[in-house]
């Protein structure tokens, strides 16, 4: 129902977010992207990287995303089944599934606001 575009510059980390409503898929379109996707009431979660080349990610509501732009840029294509709701979505700090998951980190981390402040 919706689809988003994008662009972040190198080192700008995303998320995580999950959605208890949402379907999500990611397509990278341009760049690298160090993607992870996490389960919050299991703790697990598993790592992608993903370029224009592939793979595509879709997941569930209920999962948590984040992401790490390893290039100078990234740009990346967000297909949502529904409209955006803030009181459906819960924000993780960018730690939540561990520090390992992330490595190695070449350049620093640039991380919004709002993530910042994720519990």
């Amino acid at each position: 129902k919706l689809t988003l575009l994008t662009t972040n510059a190198q080192g700008v980390m995303r998320g995580f977010h999950a959605d208890r409503i949402r379907w999500r898929m990611l397509t990278c379109v341009a760049g690298e992207i160090r993607h992870v996707l996490g389960n919050p009431k299991t703790q697990q979660s598993i790592r992608h990287h993903l370029t224009p080349e592939g793979p595509s990610l879709l997941w569930r509501p209920g999962i948590a995303s984040a992401y790490y732009v390893l290039s100078e840029q990234a740009s990346a294509l967000y297909h949502v089944s529904d409209v955006y709701r803030p009181g459906e979505q819960h924000t993780y700090r960018w730690t939540y599934f561990g520090l390992d998951i992330w490595e190695p980190m070449k350049h620093t981390v640039i991380i919004s606001k709002r993530d910042r402040e994720a519990a």
